[in-house]
């Protein structure tokens, strides 16, 4: 049995029959592509120090921007009045 033909135990298709070495790969080929096309959309939106955590999964880079834009409307929120020190 040559690699294209040999059977994957517990991967099985819609109708029962198990997946193929070659459906495998096909699928493993379209993972990868989803995973470039969903890395290509989230780096558009990040800093270069946010780009080189990326690969950590404890500094949550990806959030980064999602994080500035609430803290800066949270920074808005409770900023005190410009005549706040002025002595009357």
């Amino acid at each position: 049995m040559d690699n294209a033909q040999m059977i994957i135990p517990g991967l099985r298709e819609d109708d029962g029959t198990p997946f193929s070495q070659e459906r495998v790969k096909q699928v493993a080929k379209l993972m990868e592509e989803r995973r470039k096309e969903r890395m290509n959309k989230l780096t558009r939106n990040l800093e270069v120090c946010d780009l080189l955590d990326l690969r950590n999964p404890q500094s949550v880079a990806e959030y980064a921007p999602q994080i500035m834009k609430f803290l800066t409307q949270e920074e808005l929120n409770h900023m005190y009045p410009q005549d706040f020190m002025i002595n009357n």
